[in-house]
C-alpha cells in the first residue's frame, strides 16, 4: 500500500512517516505541505492512499479532495482533522473522502482505517462517530452549516480566512459573478447579512481558531494579490 502524507505541520508529518514504514506491507512514498504540491503528486498512478490534513496550506482539504475525486476514482482518502471544532466532518466525507480521523487517534486506530478503506470501506475514527451519532438528537449553531453544499462550505472557509473574491475565483476555476452568487446564497442559509456577520458567526462555532486557519498559499496556476482585512471583503472584489 503506497500512502502520500499530506499535513501541515512538519513533525506529524516525519513521526507518521516513521512509523507507518514500519508497518508491514505499508510505504510512504511522499510527505507534502501544500495543496499544489499534493494535487501534482496524486497523478502517480501507484498511489494507493492519501492521508490529508483537512486544513492543508493553500485551497484547503475540502477543494483538494473533491478535485483529487473529479480525477481519480480510484485514489482513496482519509481526512485528519486537528478536532471536531471544524461545523461539519460530514461535509468532507461527502466531497469524496473515505474515511475521516482526528488527530487524537490511537496509531491502531490509523492502521484499521488504512486498511478498511484500502479495501474499498469507509472508516471514520470512534470520536468522529460519536459526534456524528450525536447530531441526531442534538440541535445547535453548528447544525446551520450542514445545510450548505460542498462549494458553498468551500467558499465559506475560504472567505473567513480573508480570501478576497478574485482569489477564489481563481483557485476555484469560477468567475468573481459566480462567487458573488454563491456568497449571497451562503448569506441567504444562514440568514446573515455580509461578510462581517458571517466571520463572526463562523467565530461562535469554532470555525476559526489558531489551529485551523487556512494558510493564505495560493496554487502553482495564480499568483493572487496580498490579502485583505476582513473589511475588505463587504466590497466582494
Amino acid at each position: 500500500m503506497n500512502v502520500l502524507i499530506a499535513e501541515k505541520h512538519k513533525l506529524l508529518r516525519d513521526c507518521l512517516t516513521d512509523k507507518l514504514n514500519n508497518v508491514d506491507g505499508v510505504k510512504v512514498v511522499a510527505e507534502l505541505e501544500s495543496s499544489g504540491a499534493v494535487l501534482e503528486a496524486v497523478k502517480d498512478p501507484h498511489l494507493d492512499v492519501v492521508l490529508l490534513d483537512l486544513f492543508l496550506p493553500g485551497c484547503g482539504g475540502l477543494e483538494v479532495t473533491r478535485r483529487i475525486r473529479l480525477a481519480n476514482k480510484r485514489l482513496k482518502i482519509i481526512g485528519l482533522g486537528a478536532d471536531l471544532s471544524f461545523p461539519s466532518p460530514q461535509q468532507f466525507l461527502k466531497s469524496g473522502a473515505n474515511g475521516f480521523l482526528t488527530k487524537n487517534v490511537s496509531f491502531e486506530e490509523l492502521k484499521e482505517s488504512l486498511r478498511r478503506v484500502a479495501g474499498g470501506g469507509k472508516y471514520v475514527c470512534h470520536e468522529v462517530a460519536e459526534a456524528l451519532a450525536k447530531t441526531v438528537y442534538e440541535e445547535g449553531q453548528q447544525a446551520a452549516f450542514s445545510q450548505l453544499s460542498q462549494r458553498e462550505m468551500q467558499i465559506v472557509l475560504m472567505l473567513v480566512n480573508c480570501r478576497r473574491v478574485p482569489e477564489i475565483a481563481a483557485e476555484l476555476f469560477l468567475s468573481p459573478k459566480t462567487i458573488n452568487s454563491y456568497r449571497y446564497r451562503i448569506f441567504e442559509k444562514l440568514d446573515l447579512t455580509g461578510d462581517v456577520e458571517l466571520v463572526l458567526f463562523a467565530m461562535r462555532c469554532n470555525l476559526i481558531s489558531p489551529e485551523n486557519r487556512l494558510v493564505r498559499e495560493p496554487l502553482p496556476q495564480y499568483q493572487g494579490p496580498a490579502s485583505g482585512a476582513v473589511s475588505a471583503l463587504s466590497h466582494g472584489t
